[in-house]
């Protein structure tokens, strides 16, 4: 009797039937962990930025709408930085000499990954908010 060796077509559409399930289950918790770690990315850069906001205070007793004034590139800045057409925010400044706004919009594919929190802003008192209709902020800033 000779016995034959590897896999039978029915073991092989078994094992691509499991792969198949994990992937379909596996892929959105993903990209649901790719979108929260790349928001936590745009807080911490807001973060510096209000930082930045309040150096520029000290500096000139005044606060300002633009980034460049603040020591970016450009105004608004995508970030990451140099990413071009991978950025995933795009982060800008509004207000006057005694209030500013800093907004990081969610911009290319983060835009799509994260629609429940599009856009993070944080003000001149430290308040944080976001576009998220949730009544709690501590959702969409880490």
């Amino acid at each position: 009797m000779n016995r034959q060796l590897g896999f039978s077509l029915i073991e092989m559409m078994v094992a691509v039937a499991i792969i198949a399930i994990l992937t379909t289950v596996a892929y959105p918790a993903y990209q649901r962990y790719v979108a929260e770690g790349t928001r936590s990315e745009a807080a911490a850069i807001l973060l510096e930025a209000a930082a930045r906001q309040e150096q520029y205070y000290l500096d000139f007793h005044t606060y300002t709408s633009s980034m460049t004034a603040l020591g970016y590139a450009s105004d608004p800045v995508d970030f990451p930085l140099s990413s071009g057409a991978n950025a995933n925010y795009k982060v800008s400044a509004s207000g006057n000499a005694n209030t500013f706004t800093l907004t990081a919009t969610a911009i290319n594919k983060q835009a799509s990954r994260d629609s429940d929190c599009g856009s993070l802003k944080i003000d001149h008192l430290g308040t944080r908010s976001s576009n998220s209709d949730a009544t709690d902020v501590k959702g969409c800033w880490p």
